[in-house]
C-alpha cells in the first residue's frame, strides 16, 4: 500500500543522492540536493521544501539526505500527503498568534489559533491528539512556550516517535475506558433487570415463582429455551418452590442480557463494515447507528466519531463501537 510505495520512493531517491556523496557521510548541501531533485524531475513549492528541510538533521549546513528523502516521500503517499496538508494548515493558523515570529505560542493562544482552521480540517484533528501534541511541544510544561513547529508535526501525525508514544498511550487508555464503560453498563443492566423482577415480588421477599419469572423474562428480553433452563437449574430454590433472585439468578440473567446486546451490536457492526476491514468509516457509522435505533444527522455523527475514536485513526474498531453503544445505552 502507501507505506510500501513511500519506502520504494525513498530507496530510489537515496540511491540517487548517494552518487553525489563522495565521502559517504550521509549528508549533502542544499544545492546538490536541488540538482538531484531536478535530475529526478521532482518539483515542489519552495515553501514546502523549506518546511521539509526544517525537519531534517543538519551538519555544518548539509542535510541528512536519507531523512530528506523520507520526508519527500510523504508528498507521493496519499495518506502522508494528508498529514503534510494538515501540518501546513496548522502552521498557517498558529502563525496568526505568533506575533513576534519566534516560533512559540502559549497554550491559550494555541487553542485560539486552532479556531482558524477550516471546519473540514478541524474535523480531522481529534481533541485527544491536540492535547498529546501540546504536551509534546510544551518546552517546560508551563504552557507559556509551545513550539509551533513541533506541535504541527505531532498533531498532523508526521512525527513517527510521537506516533508510537501516542499509540501506546491510546491502547492503555482504550483498555481502561472500555473496561470502565463495560462495568458501568453491566451495573446499569443489573439494576434494570432487578427492577423488573421486583415488579413480580410485591411483598419484597427477594424471591419469585417460576410462573412469575416467566412473565418477568418476557418483559426483559428474548431468551432461548436453553437459557431459561439454565436459569432454573442454577437458581437457589426455597422450600415453597419460589426462586431467590437477588444473587445468582440476577447475576446470570444480567450476563444473558449483556451478552445479547453485545451480540446484536456486533452483528450490526459486521453488517455495515462493508469492506470487512474491521473498521467503520463515518458513513458506515451513520448507517450502523440508524440500525441501532440511534438516528443522527451527519454533523452529529462527526462529533460522535471524534469522541468515540479513542485511537484517533479516523474510524471505529469493533471494540470502540461496542464501547460507544454501551455508553449510549447508559445515557438513555
Amino acid at each position: 500500500g502507501g507505506s510500501a510505495s513511500r519506502e520504494q520512493f525513498c530507496d530510489d531517491l537515496v540511491a540517487a543522492f548517494a552518487e553525489h556523496d563522495a565521502n559517504r557521510s550521509g549528508f549533502l548541501d542544499p544545492i546538490t540536493l536541488g540538482h538531484v531533485l531536478a535530475q529526478q524531475n521532482l518539483q515542489m513549492p519552495q515553501a514546502q521544501l523549506r518546511r521539509i528541510m526544517a525537519n531534517v538533521e543538519k551538519n555544518e549546513g548539509e542535510l541528512d539526505y536519507r531523512a530528506f528523502a523520507w520526508e519527500l516521500g510523504a508528498v507521493n503517499d496519499p495518506n502522508e500527503r494528508r498529514k503534510v496538508e494538515t501540518e501546513a494548515a496548522v502552521l498557517e493558523a498558529l502563525s496568526r498568534l505568533d506575533v513576534n515570529g519566534d516560533g512559540f505560542v502559549t497554550a491559550l493562544e494555541l487553542g485560539q489559533g486552532l479556531t482558524y482552521l477550516t471546519p473540514e480540517m478541524s474535523a480531522k484533528i481529534n481533541s485527544d491528539l491536540v492535547r498529546f501534541a501540546a504536551q509534546q511541544a510544551d518546552n517546560d510544561g508551563s504552557g507559556q512556550r509551545v513550539d509551533v513547529r513541533v506541535f504541527a508535526r505531532v498533531v498532523s501525525g508526521l512525527d513517527e516517535a510521537s506516533n508510537d508514544a501516542m499509540h501506546r498511550q491510546q491502547l492503555m487508555r482504550h483498555d481502561e475506558v472500555s473496561a470502565e464503560v463495560a462495568a458501568k453498563h453491566r451495573e446499569d443492566t443489573a439494576a434494570v433487570v432487578l427492577a423488573q423482577l421486583q415488579r413480580f415480588d410485591p411483598h419484597g421477599t427477594g424471591s419469585i415463582s417460576p410462573v412469575n419469572l416467566g412473565q418477568a423474562l418476557s418483559q426483559i428480553a428474548d431468551f432461548s429455551q436453553e437459557q431459561v433452563s439454565s436459569l432454573l437449574s442454577n437458581a437457589d430454590v426455597r422450600r415453597d418452590g419460589s426462586l431467590d433472585y437477588e444473587e445468582r439468578l440476577l447475576s446470570q440473567l444480567t450476563d444473558f442480557v449483556v451478552e445479547g446486546s453485545t451480540t446484536r451490536w456486533t452483528q450490526i457492526f459486521r453488517r455495515w463494515d462493508r469492506n470487512h476491514d474491521g473498521k467503520l468509516t463515518m458513513r458506515e457509522l451513520e448507517k450502523a447507528l440508524n440500525a441501532c435505533g440511534q438516528q443522527r444527522g451527519l454533523s452529529e455523527v462527526e462529533g460522535i466519531m471524534r469522541s468515540a475514536d479513542i485511537d484517533c485513526d479516523g474510524s471505529l474498531s469493533k471494540d470502540e463501537f461496542l464501547t460507544l453503544m454501551r455508553l449510549m445505552e447508559i445515557n438513555s
